[in-house]
Parts: structure tokens; sequence; C-alpha cells
């Protein structure tokens, strides 16, 4: 399951966790130009050869095999120590407790606790949607 708290963080939050993703989206991509070239020349294309002509970024010469592992590693690092960076504690909800829900609808807890025990109950509401009183009724067959 993918919990999703962006909407919660604050904008500041959000542009540095889109900056860093894109930078190390861009750092793979990089690492990958090799293949793109020689997938580009397999495909019989000849935009493996125009990739010098692509502009100074593309034009560079290769990394070493040393160098991609170390730059893979570093990204990876670098991963793992923003996922340190991020964690946070999640909030434990407070479970309500029959205290709480007598005192917030204004009910006894006896009331409460016979409804819950019944298999029907029946729930009195005032005009403006307040519950103002719980019936606790026996299934009848």
């Amino acid at each position: 399951m993918i919990i999703n708290v962006r909407r919660q963080l604050h904008w500041q939050r959000r542009l540095v966790c889109d900056a860093t993703t894109l930078m190390l989206w861009a750092a793979w991509l990089w690492l990958c130009r090799p293949l793109f070239g020689a997938v580009a020349t397999l495909c019989g294309s000849r935009a493996g050869a125009h990739f010098s002509a692509a502009g100074p970024a593309l034009s560079c010469t290769p990394a070493s095999i040393e160098t991609s592992a170390m730059l893979l590693a570093g990204t990876s690092v670098i991963l793992l120590l923003w996922k340190q960076v991020t964690a946070r504690q999640a909030l434990r909800p407070r479970l309500a407790a029959l205290p709480d829900y007598a005192a917030h609808f204004g009910l006894d807890e006896q009331d409460i606790q016979r409804s819950r025990n019944s298999s029907v109950c029946v729930v009195h509401h005032d005009e403006h949607g307040r519950i103002v009183q719980i019936q606790a009724r026996s299934a009848s067959c």
C-alpha cells in the first residue's frame, strides 16, 4: 500500500523533494546514455551517432565502469540517507473510549453499552441531527 502524504507537506519541503527526485532521475538517465546509444544503433537509427551533436552534456566521453559504479553507489547512498532524513514517526490515532462517546453525545454510558451489546438499537435525533437518545431492542424473528 502506498501512502501519499504529499498534500500535507509544506511547499518548501515538496520543492526540495521534487528537485532531489529530478536530480536523481537525471543522474540515472545520464548513467544510461551508453545504453540509449547502443539501442538506437541496433534499431538502425542514426540517433546514436548524433548524440555527440545533441549538446555538450551528451557529447562528453562515456564514463568508465568504475565511475559509473561510483555514481550508482552514491545515488543509492543519497536515496537511503534521504529516506532516513524524511522518515517521521506516524502518530497513532487515539481510540475513543466509552466515556469519550458518552461525554461527546451527552448520553449515559450504560445506554451506549446496552446498545452495543444489542442486535438492534434505535437512535433518536433532534431537529439539528444531534443524538438525544439510544434505545436498545432485542431482535425479533
